[in-house]
C-alpha cells in the first residue's frame, strides 16, 4: 500500500524550499573550501614546507567528496518532502563531517592549540544553516562533545599525538594547555552556542512576527480587493440601471414629442380648414348679396 507524503502547509513549503536552497549554497561553499585546503596541503607536502601526514589530505579529499555527493542524494531522495526529515539528514551529514574534521586536526596535531577555534568557527557558521534551531543546538553539543573527547583522549595517551610542526613537546599532555582548554575554550564554546541560540531564537520570532504581519496584510489586501470588486459591481449595476432609466425616459419623451407633433399637425390642419371655410362662407355671402342686388333691380324696373 502506497503511503502518500504528508501535505505541507504554505509556510512549511516555503521554509523547506529556503532550507534546501541554503543547503545547496552551503555545500558549494564547502566544496570550494575543502578543495582549496586539499590543494594547499598538497603544495605544503610536495614543496617540503611542512611534512603533513597524507592521512590529513585523505580526510580533506573525503570531506570534498561527501560535500559533492550528499546534495545529489538529497536531490534524488524524498527528503525534500518533509522539513524535519531534511534537517535530520543534514544533522547526520554534519555529524560525519565533524568527525572527519576532528580526525584531520588530530592528525596534524593542532587539537590542543587551534582545535577549539576551528570547532567554534565551524559550529558558528553551521548553526545558521538550520531553520529549526533545535537541530542546530544538537549539532553544536555533538561538536563540543567530540572536541572534548578527542582532546581528553590525547591528554590521557589513549590516542597518539603527532608533533607535525616540530615544536618539541607533547602539547596534548601539557597540563597548562589542558587547564586553559577546560577553563576557557570549552566554556567559551558553550557560551557562544547558547548566545547564538538565544539570538537566533529572537531573530526567528521576529521573522515569524513579520511573516504573520505579511499574511495579515495579504488577507487585508484580499478582503479590500473583494470589497472593491463588489462595490465596482454595484456601481456598474447602478450605472446600467440609470442607463436603462434614461433610455425609458427618453423613449417616453420621444413618444410625447411625437404626440405633440401629431396634435400640432392636426391643429394646424384644422386651422387651415377653418380659414378655407371662412373664405367659402365670405364668398357665398358675397354671391348672395350680389343675387339680392340683381333681384331687387329687376323688381324695381317700371313696366311699359
Amino acid at each position: 500500500m502506497k503511503i502518500n507524503p504528508p501535505i505541507l502547509t504554505e509556510e512549511e513549503q516555503k521554509d523547506l524550499a529556503n532550507f534546501l536552497q541554503l543547503l545547496n549554497r552551503s555545500f558549494r561553499l564547502r566544496s570550494c573550501i575543502y578543495f582549496g585546503f586539499t590543494i594547499f596541503s598538497l603544495i605544503e607536502i610536495f614543496t617540503g614546507l611542512v611534512s603533513l601526514p597524507m592521512d590529513s589530505v585523505y580526510a580533506l579529499i573525503l570531506l570534498f567528496l561527501i560535500s559533492l555527493i550528499f546534495p545529489l542524494i538529497l536531490k534524488k531522495s524524498n527528503l525534500k518532502e518533509k522539513l524535519n526529515r531534511a534537517h535530520r539528514a543534514y544533522l547526520f551529514y554534519q555529524t560525519i563531517e565533524a568527525l572527519i574534521i576532528l580526525k584531520a586536526i588530530h592528525i596534524v596535531g593542532i587539537i590542543p592549540l587551534a582545535g577549539s577555534i576551528i570547532i567554534i568557527t565551524y559550529l558558528f557558521v553551521s548553526y545558521f544553516t538550520y531553520f529549526k534551531k533545535n537541530y542546530a543546538l544538537v549539532a553544536s553539543v555533538l561538536g563540543i562533545f567530540g572536541f572534548l573527547t578527542v582532546f581528553l583522549l590525547e591528554y590521557f595517551g589513549l590516542i597518539s599525538y603527532s608533533d607535525v610542526y616540530k615544536i618539541g613537546i607533547n602539547l596534548s599532555q601539557h597540563r597548562g594547555i589542558l587547564v586553559l582548554n577546560l577553563a576557557t575554550a570549552v566554556p567559551l564554546m558553550i557560551l557562544i552556542v547558547f548566545i547564538t541560540h538565544y539570538f537566533a531564537r529572537q531573530l526567528e520570532n521576529s521573522l515569524k512576527t513579520l511573516s504573520q504581519k505579511e499574511r495579515e496584510l495579504k488577507e487585508a489586501k484580499s478582503v479590500l480587493e473583494i470589497k472593491v470588486r463588489a462595490r465596482t459591481r454595484e456601481l456598474e449595476e447602478e450605472r446600467a440601471g440609470l442607463e436603462e432609466k434614461v433610455k425609458e425616459r427618453t423613449k417616453e419623451l420621444q413618444e410625447k414629442v411625437e404626440e405633440l407633433e401629431k396634435f400640432h399637425r392636426l391643429a394646424v390642419g384644422r386651422e387651415l380648414k377653418m380659414v378655407e371655410l371662412k373664405k367659402e362662407i365670405k364668398k357665398l355671402r358675397e354671391e348672395i348679396e350680389n343675387l339680392k342686388a340683381v333681384s331687387y333691380t329687376h323688381l324695381t324696373l317700371p313696366t311699359n
